[in-house]
């Protein structure tokens, strides 16, 4: 798992560099943080050029990725170990439930991306900020779910004997 990440970040490093300084990306409007007569949400042309929109966006794009990891952290895992899981034989509700919780799910994350990927594609600053948000609940996810969690250490050999 650790050899299959550390190729994933230096992919991620390599594609940032070559993009970045090869194909010149860095100089593009997205690369910068603010307010700005020419910065528009993409998909609505929406121009965003005073601080309270701007902060408005930051506050709306952390805020619903926050809330979508959150609710998503929690609810798909037991998407799949549950309704998804052929094995899991026992479900805790009706199936007619399950049924509805499960494609609401995925609906309501549908809608919502159609009013977050534009406003988190238009700028450096929206991205940034939808990152945090994403981030710190799946830290608080994870952090919850470690606490939980035991470490299982290995004997050695010699103990055995």
């Amino acid at each position: 798992m650790k050899v299959a990440l550390s190729i994933l970040i230096g992919w991620c490093l390599f594609v940032a560099l070559v993009f970045g300084f090869i194909f010149d990306y860095f100089s593009s409007s997205f690369y910068s943080i603010g307010p700005s007569p020419t910065l528009y949400i993409i998909g609505i042309n929406y121009y965003v050029d005073t601080w309270f929109k701007y902060s408005w966006f930051i506050i709306y794009v952390f805020t619903q990725s926050f809330i979508v990891t959150l609710a998503g952290d929690s609810i798909y895992p037991w998407i799949n170990a549950v309704v998804l899981n052929p094995q899991a034989k026992h479900i805790e509700m009706s199936k007619q439930s399950a049924f509805c919780i499960t494609n609401l799910m995925y609906l309501t994350f549908n809608v919502l991306t159609l009013f977050s990927t534009g406003i988190s594609m238009s700028q450096l600053g929206f991205f940034i900020s939808s990152t945090c948000g994403s981030m710190i609940a799946g830290a608080i996810i994870s952090a919850k779910c470690l606490m939980k969690k035991e470490i299982k250490v290995e004997e050695k050999l010699e103990n055995v004997v």
